[in-house]
């Protein structure tokens, strides 16, 4: 019975590794945070030249979180991408201002401050995002804004 279990308990550890990506080059904490705070860049060019539902169907996934501070939360890249399409390019704008991410390079966090134009005038405010990686790369855990007073 301990062989069978000595089995059963490595072969769970090899499927649990299995999912994994494979190691890269190590990054310090500095260049991980550096890393993920250029995807936000990337993400924010991305809906100021072509609209912010495609830089959300681009960067979100199945799992993605928008909070609200009022109604229902979006969840999932369909959601994000349906409530967001009616909105032009530069319709919703933000400037990263800063990023980190955690040691192991599974979870990140950026802020910033975003922009909304539309017919009722421009609102202002800022940002936080929670990014996961993905076998894919950075993808949006969780996203939340905050009207500026």
């Amino acid at each position: 019975m301990n062989g069978n279990w000595a089995a059963v308990m490595v072969a769970m550890t090899c499927i649990g590794c299995a999912g994994r990506k494979a190691a890269g080059p190590t990054l310090s904490p500095q260049e991980r945070s550096r890393a993920l705070y250029e995807v936000d860049r990337q993400f924010a060019r991305l809906a100021a030249e072509q609209g912010a539902a495609r830089a959300f169907q681009q960067y979100a996934d199945g799992q993605s979180l928008r909070l609200n501070p009022v109604g229902p939360n979006v969840v999932g890249r369909d959601a994000l991408v349906a409530e967001l399409r009616d909105l032009p390019a530069g319709g919703l704008t933000w400037v990263p201002r800063f990023a980190e991410a955690a040691v192991s390079g599974e979870l990140g966090w950026t802020w910033g401050d975003y922009v909304v134009r539309g017919p009722q005038g421009e609102r202002r405010g800022r940002y936080v995002t929670v990014w996961r990686m993905t076998p894919v790369g950075w993808r949006i855990a969780g996203d939340i804004g905050t009207a500026a007073p």
